[in-house]
C-alpha cells in the first residue's frame, strides 16, 4: 500500500535584500497563509466542494486529503488502467463524494478509524481489526519504549510503553512498519492477526543509523559527503571531562591532542590537517547553536591580554557527555559548505537527547575514579648531583667555581644532608573523579521532552587544580497542531575551578635536590622553605638565592599562601517556530543564544616573595603595609543567531527532492573587567574587595564586537535512493572586511551513486551495501584583526606641553593620539577548496569499509606583510597572500558478528595527511622560535641544526676546527664535543639563492640551521574490540598517531650540562668522559662553550605512539530481573575500565603529547540505569 504524495504547491524567493527584513516580512507572510490554509484543511467539517473534470483517481484522493483530515490507503498497481473521472460536488459529504467517484470503476472503499480510508477492488471484503503486540530486543528479549509501530502508506500509528506494548486498529490486509533509531527496520503484513510479537535487530552495518548533517539529518546511507560520526554508547566510554576527547581515534580525518592532567586543559582539534597559520580551530555547533569564544579567534593570537582573558576554563567542559546523543564531524567542503565562513576548519555537530514517545523514564548513571601519573622524571640525588658539577665546572677552567660547589668556601652545600623529592609532593595522588547524571524523559505522539541534571568534580592528577560542575538542560518539543511545532533547548551549566599550580613536573625536576620544601622559620611561612635571604638586618631586602645559582621558586610555599579560583556560569538556548502551511512545505525561525560569564579571582599574599626569588620586597608595593594583592576580572561573552528556514520536501514516483532555504544573523559582543588592588588589609577571603578610591588601584574594560550574516540554498535529489545530486550555495557578508569584499559566494556539489541497488547487482548476497560518492566546494575564514582594513585610533601616546611650575622643563605629560596601522581594505576571506572522492560498502552484512581520498587547498592565507621602519607602521599590514594544501586518505573498517550467545565486533581507522606550504609572501620563510613555515615544506616544521657526530679525541676535534668556524663555539672544540653538519652559505641572489646557497661554505652559521622534522602527524588511527556473551561485555580501544617528530624540550632541559646548578636527569650520568668514550652523549662542561645543548637533531625525536585509550568490563542484568521488579528497573549495567593503561612510543620522556602534564593513567567503576 502507498501513501499518495503531495503536489508542491509554493516556493520562497529570496532576493538581495535585507536580511532582517526579509525575516520579517517572511514571518508574516506565513502567519497569514497558515491561518487561510489552517481554515480549510484542518477544518473538521467533513462537507466538500470540488470539481474536477477528467482526472485520474489519484487526483481526486489528493484533493479530498489537502481539504480534509481523510487519508487513503492502496495497492500500488490499484489504479493501473483505470478511467479517468469527472466529479462535481458542492458542499456535499465526503462518503457521497466517494461513492459519485467509484460507481463505476469497479472499486470499494471502507471508512476505519481514524479518518483512514481503504480502498480494494469491488467484492472484496475489507474489515478492520485490533492489533495488539510487544516489541523486544531481539539480543536480550528487553522490551524497546518509544517504537514507532505505523500503517505503511500512512501516519496512522501508534508508539510501545514502557513494557513495549502497542495497540492500534487496522485494516485486516494492512502492512506494519516497524522502526527505532539504531534497528533495522521491519515489515509486518497483518493478515488479519489480532496479536503480533516482535523482534527488533541492532542494525549493526548502520545503514539505517540517523545522520546529522547540519540543518538537517538523514540516514547514513543516504548522506554524498564525508561525515563521521559517534553514538551516545562510544561517548560514554570516555571518562573525560570534555565531549572533545571522546572522539580521539574514533574517527577518520580527525586529530585530536593535547591530553594532559589538568581537566581544565583545552584539547587541540585539527580536521585533515592544518589549513592555515591563523586560526586552525573547527567551528562547534551545539545543537544548532554555533559557539563563539573569546579568545579562541584571531583575538587570541595576536592579543596576549585577551589570550589571558580567555582565562583557563575549557568552554566545552560545560557540556555533560552524558547528555550528548551524538557528534557528527563535518570533513570535506561540500558537508561543512552549509556552515560558510565559519566552516573553513571543519565543523563538530554536537547533538544531545532528546524524549521519545511513551511513559516517562527515568536515567541514572555514575562513575567514581581515580588518576594518577604511570611515572615522573629520574633526576640526580644530592650525592650524584654536587659530583657532576665538580666534574662540570673542572672542565671549564674560563668559570669560577660558584661558592656553593666550592667547599673552600662558606656558602659550600655539598655537605647538605637534604636529598629533596621535589616531584611527589606534586602529585595529587589517587586524584579522584566522579560524576553523576539523571535525565528524566517521555513523551506522546505530539510532544516529547527531557529534563537533566549533572555534576562532576574532578581533581587534577597535580595538586591544587580542580574542576567542579552543575549542570542541567531542558528539551521539549511539540506539535500544537498538525501544522504548528515549536520547542525549546535550554542549557545551564556553572562551574568552579581552581588552578594556582604555576608548575609542572619538569620544573621541579629541575629543582636542585639540596632546596629543602620544609623549614623552620616564622609562623607565616606556614612551615615552607624560603628561597631567598630576605630582610637584612637594617631592614632592606636581601633576594640573593639560598641554595645557588639553580634555585627556584618553592611552589608548594605560593600555594599555601596565594590562590586563584575561576567561576563561569552559562546560558545556552534556543526557541523554535515551525509551521508546514501546505504539505511539504515548512517554514522554521529560530533564534539562539548562548551567554557566559566568566570570572577570575585571585590573590597574592607579599608574604610569598619569600618563596619566589623574581619577585621584590613584600613592602615594595601597597605603601608597605600592605598584606597583599587582590584581583578581580569579569569576562562577558554574548551570542545571539537569529534564522529562518524555509524546507520543502516531496518524494514522487521515486523522486525524492529536498529543498532548504536559510537566512541567518549573527551577532557576537565580549568584553571583560579587570580591577585589581595592591593594598589589602585582611587575609579572609570574605573581606576581599577593590576600592577605587585608593590610589593602589587599576581598572581596566575593553569590548569586542562583530556580526555575520549569511543567505543558504541547498537542494538535495535522489532517485530511488539510487543516484544522488546535492548543491549547495553559501553568501555570506563579515563586517571584519570593508564593505567592497564584505560578501562572499562559497559553493559546494556532491553527488553519490549506490550501485547495490541497481538490478544488476541483486545476484551479489555478499555485497549488502556499496556506493560511491564525489564532491568538492570552497569555504571562508573571516579570522583577521578586527578593523584591519581601516586605520585605527591608539590612544596610548604621550607627549609633553608647556613646563612644570617651577622651571621644570619636562612639561606636562598629555594624552595623544596617533593612527599606528597600515590598513589594506583589500583584504578578504581565506578561501579553502576540497575535492573529495570515498566509497562506501557494507560486505557479508557485517563489515563495513569506507574509504576516501581528500585533497584540500587554502589559499589567500592572510600573512603579515613587512613595510620599512619609515613608514611608521606601528601594526603591519596583513594581505591575502600564502596558500597551503593537504591531501590524504581515510580507511575505516568495522565487523559485527553473532554465533549463538557470543557476540563480537572490531573496528579500525587510519587517517593519513600530506601536508606542504605551496607559497608565503614573497616565498620568504617564516621563522616562530624552534618551528618555520617555508614554501614545499610542512607547516611549522622544526628548523635547527643537524648534529654530525661527537668528536672522539682532541685530535678530531682539532682537524675539524682547521677547516669550519662554528660561529656558535666559544672555545677550540674537544674530544666530547659535538660537530655540526655545515649544509648551507649566505645568501646569494646573483645566482637566484635569496635565502642561503645549498652546499658548504667552512662556516657553522645560521645559514646551515635545516629541516629537522615535521610536526603535523603523518598518519594517525585508531582500533577498538568487543565482546559480550550472556551480559557480559568486554571492549578495548586503542589509538595512535604516526610520521611525526618532535622537539624533546624536556630533555633539552633535563640535559643541559652546561647549568649553574639546576638538578638533571639520571642519564646525564652516561656523558662523554676519559672513562665512559663511547657515550653519544655530549661532556658535561659548566657553561656549554661550544653550544652542544642548541637546538639540533640531537633533541629531536620520534613522537608517533600506541596507547591502549580504555579498557571496560561490564555486566548488564538479564529481563528476569526487571520482570521481577514490575518492570520499575528496566536497566541496569555496571563496569569497570582502566584509561591509558599502557603508552608504547621511542620517545624519550613522560608522554609524547604532554611532558610537563602527562596524561594520567584512570581506573573508575561506574553504573548505567533506566527505571
Amino acid at each position: 500500500m502507498k501513501k499518495i504524495p503531495r503536489i508542491p504547491c509554493g516556493y520562497l524567493y529570496l532576493g538581495k535584500l535585507n536580511i532582517l527584513l526579509c525575516m520579517k516580512l517572511s514571518f508574516a507572510l506565513v502567519f497569514l497563509l497558515s491561518m487561510q490554509v489552517s481554515a480549510n484543511v484542518f477544518s473538521q467539517d467533513t462537507r466538500l466542494s470540488l470539481r474536477l473534470d477528467k482526472v485520474d483517481l489519484k487526483e481526486v484522493l489528493r484533493a479530498i486529503e489537502k481539504k480534509s483530515d481523510y487519508r487513503f490507503l492502496y495497492k500500488d498497481d490499484l489504479f493501473t488502467g483505470r478511467q479517468k473521472v469527472s466529479v462535481t460536488a458542492s458542499d456535499e459529504p465526503v462518503k457521497d463524494i466517494l461513492q459519485k467517484v467509484f460507481a463505476s470503476t469497479g472499486l470499494t472503499f471502507k471508512a476505519m478509524q481514524n479518518k483512514l480510508v481503504v480502498i480494494a477492488p469491488a467484492g472484496e471484503i475489507l474489515k478492520e481489526v485490533t492489533v495488539k503486540g510487544k516489541v523486544t530486543d531481539a539480543a536480550n528479549g528487553l522490551p524497546l519504549i518509544g517504537v514507532t509501530v505505523q500503517l505503511k502508506g500512512s501516519k496512522v500509528g501508534a508508539v510501545t510503553d514502557p513494557q513495549g506494548a502497542f495497540s492500534l486498529t487496522a485494516p485486516d490486509n494492512a502492512t506494519l512498519v516497524i522502526s527505532y533509531i539504531g534497528y533495522i527496520q521491519q515489515e509486518v503484513p497483518v493478515n488479519g492477526r489480532t496479536n503480533i510479537d516482535i523482534q527488533l535487530t541492532v542494525a549493526s552495518t548502520g545503514l539505517n543509523q540517523v545522520v546529522v548533517i547540519g540543518y538537517g539529518s538523514r540516514e547514513k546511507k543516504d548522506v554524498t559527503t564525508s561525515i563521521s560520526s559517534i553514538g551516545s554508547e562510544q561517548i560514554a566510554q570516555s571518562v573525560a571531562m570534555s565531549p572533545e576527547f571522546a572522539i580521539q581515534g574514533r574517527m577518520t580525518g580527525i586529530h585530536v591532542s593535547g591530553n594532559a592532567a589538568n581537566p581544565m586543559t583545552r584539547p587541540t582539534i585539527r580536521i585533515r590537517g592544518v589549513n592555515t597559520w591563523g586560526v586552525s580551530d573547527p567551528l562547534y555547533v551545539v545543537d544548532g547553536i554555533p559557539i563563539t569564544e573569546l579568545g579562541a579567534g584571531i583575538e587570541g593570537q595576536i592579543d596576549a591580554r585577551v589570550a589571558d582573558v580567555r582565562g583557563g576554563i575549557n568552554i566545552f567542559a560545560m557540556l555533560d557527555p552524558n547528555d550528548i546523543a551524538s557528534i557528527s564531524v563535518l570533513k570535506d567542503a561540500s558537508a561543512a559548505a552549509i556552515y560558510g565562513v565559519r566552516a573553513s576548519n571543519g565543523v563538530i555537530l554536537i547533538t544531545t537527547k532528546r524524549g521519545q514517545a511513551g511513559a516517562p523514564s527515568v536515567d541514572f548513571s555514575a562513575r567514581y575514579g581515580v588518576q594518577n601519573f604511570a611515572k615522573t622524571w629520574d633526576v640526580l640525588g644530592t650525592k650524584d648531583y654536587v659530583n657532576f658539577f665538580k666534574n662540570s665546572y673542572a672542565a671549564n677552567p674560563a668559570v669560577t667555581l660558584d661558592p656553593w660547589f666550592n667547599p673552600a668556601s662558606p656558602g659550600y652545600l655539598g655537605n647538605s644532608t637534604v636529598d629533596e623529592d621535589w616531584q611527589t609532593p606534586l602529585v595529587n595522588k589517587n586524584a579522584p573523579n566522579q560524576d553523576y547524571s539523571v535525565r528524566v524523559s517521555g513523551g506522546s505522539e505530539n510532544t516529547d521532552y527531557s529534563f537533566s541534571l549533572g555534576y562532576n568534580n574532578s581533581e587534577s592528577a597535580l595538586i591544587n587544580q580542580g574542576f567542579e560542575r552543575y549542570s542541567g538542560s531542558v528539551k521539549i518539543n511539540t506539535k500544537i497542531y498538525k501544522w504548528l511545532r515549536t520547542g525549546i533547548n535550554y542549557r545551564i551549566a556553572h562551574i568552579a575551578g581552581e588552578d594556582y599550580n604555576n608548575s609542572d613536573l619538569m620544573d621541579r625536576a629541575l629543582t636542585p635536590p639540596w632546596q629543602p620544601i620544609y623549614a623552620d622559620g616564622p609562623a607565616f611561612l606556614n612551615g615552607y622553605a624560603q628561597v631567598v635571604k630576605g630582610y637584612n638586618p637594617d631592614g632592606s631586602w636581601n633576594k640573593d638565592k639560598l641554595y645557588g645559582e639553580g634555585t627556584r621558586i618553592n611552589t608548594f610555599g605560593s600555594i599555601a599562601l596565594n590562590t586563584r579560583k575561576y567561576k563561569s556560569l552559562r546560558n545556552m538556548g534556543s526557541v523554535y517556530l515551525e509551521l508546514e502551511p501546505l504539505p511539504n512545505l515548512k517554514l522554521k525561525g529560530t533564534v539562539s543564544i548562548d551567554a557566559y560569564e566568566h570570572n577570575r579571582m585571585e590573590f597574592g599574599d607579599y608574604n610569598s616573595n619569600f618563596y619566589d626569588y623574581t619577585a621584590g620586597s613584600p613592602k615594595d608595593k601597597g605603601g608597605g603595609t600592605s598584606l597583599g594583592f587582590y584581583g578581580e576580572r569579569v569576562t562577558k561573552n554574548f551570542n545571539l543567531v537569529k534564522e529562518l528556514s524555509l524546507n520543502y520536501s516531496r518524494n514522487f514516483n521515486g523522486h525524492q527532492l529536498d529543498f532548504l532555504a536559510n537566512v541567518m544573523d549573527q551577532q557576537y559582543r565580549a568584553g571583560y573587567s579587570s580591577g585589581s588592588s595592591d593594598y589589602m588589609t585582611t587575609l579572609e577571603p570574605h573581606l576581599w574587595t577593590i576600592d577605587a578610591d585608593r590610589p593602589y588601584t587599576e581598572v581596566q574594560t575593553d569590548n569586542f564586537r562583530w556580526a555575520l550574516e549569511g543567505l543558504l540554498g541547498r537542494v538535495a535529489y535522489n532517485y530511488k535512493s539510487k543516484y544522488y545530486l546535492d548543491a549547495i550555495v553559501r553568501y555570506d557578508g563579515s563586517s571584519r572586511f570593508a564593505k567592497g569584499n564584505r560578501w562572499g559566494v562559497f559553493p559546494a556539489m556532491s553527488a553519490a551513486w549506490r550501485i547495490s541497488a541497481e538490478p544488476f547487482m541483486k545476484d551479489q548476497a555478499w555485497i549488502t551495501d556499496l556506493k560511491l560518492r564525489a564532491g568538492w566546494g570552497e569555504l571562508g575564514n573571516q579570522e583577521v584583526r578586527n578593523f584591519a582594513y581601516i586605520s585605527t585610533v591608539d590612544k596610548n601616546p604621550m607627549y609633553a606641553f608647556g613646563s612644570m611650575p617651577g622651571g621644570n622643563g619636562m612639561g606636562n605629560y598629555m594624552l595623544g593620539a596617533a593612527m599606528f596601522s597600515f590598513p589594506n581594505p583589500s583584504i578578504q576571506w581565506e578561501k579553502t577548496a576540497t575535492t573529495n572522492i570515498g566509497v562506501d560498502a557494507v560486505l557479508w552484512r557485517g563489515l563495513t569499509v569506507t574509504a576516501e581520498y581528500y585533497n584540500k587547498k587554502t589559499t589567500g592565507i592572510l600573512q603579515t606583510t613587512t613595510l620599512p621602519p619609515s613608514v611608521g607602521a606601528k601594526n603591519q599590514p596583513i594581505a591575502n597572500i600564502a596558500s597551503v594544501r593537504n591531501s590524504g586518505m581515510e580507511l575505516s573498517l568495522g565487523y559485527e558478528g553473532k554465533i549463538g550467545d557470543f557476540g563480537f565486533n572490531a573496528g579500525a581507522n587510519i587517517t593519513t595527511v600530506k601536508n606542504e606550504v605551496l607559497s608565503t609572501y614573497g616565498g620568504v620563510p617564516l621563522n616562530n622560535g624552534t618551528s618555520r613555515i617555508e614554501t614545499g615544506y610542512s607547516m611549522n616544521y622544526i628548523y635547527g641544526y643537524q648534529v654530525g657526530g661527537i668528536f672522539r679525541d682532541d685530535a678530531a676535534a682539532a682537524a675539524y676546527d682547521a677547516v669550519y668556524n662554528d660561529k656558535s663555539a666559544q672555545q677550540p672544540h674537544k674530544a666530547g664535543d659535538l660537530w655540526f653538519r655545515d649544509i648551507n652559505g649566505p645568501a646569494n641572489a646573483a645566482k637566484g639563492h635569496r635565502f642561503y646557497t645549498p652546499g658548504g661554505d667552512s662556516a657553522v652559521d645560521n645559514f646551515d640551521q635545516t629541516y629537522l622534522g615535521k610536526t603535523i602527524p603523518g598518519y594517525f588511527y585508531g582500533f577498538n574490540v568487543g565482546l559480550n556473551y550472556k551480559g557480559i561485555d568486554l571492549s578495548a580501544f586503542f589509538q595512535g598517531v604516526g610520521d611525526v617528530q618532535k622537539l624533546n624540550t624536556a630533555r633539552q632541559n633535563l640535559e643541559n650540562t652546561g647549568t649553574r646548578g639546576n638538578n638533571m636527569s639520571t642519564s646525564v650520568l652516561n656523558a662523554w668522559s676519559q672513562q665512559n668514550p663511547n657515550s653519544d652523549m655530549p661532556r658535561a662542561v659548566v657553561g656549554d662553550p661550544n653550544a652542544n645543548g642548541r637546538v639540533s637533531s640531537r633533541f629531536v625525536e620520534n613522537a608517533g605512539y600506541l596507547r591502549m585509550g580504555n579498557l571496560q568490563l561490564g555486566y548488564t542484568l538479564p529481563a528476569s530481573v526487571y520482570k521481577a521488579t514490575g518492570g520499575h528497573l528496566r536497566y541496569l549495567r555496571i563496569y569497570a575500565s582502566a584509561s591509558n593503561l599502557f603508552l608504547i612510543t621511542k620517545w624519550k620522556g613522560l608522554d609524547p603529547e604532554n611532558d610537563l602534564q602527562p596524561m594520567p593513567r584512570t581506573f573508575s567503576i561506574g553504573l548505567n540505569s533506566k527505571f
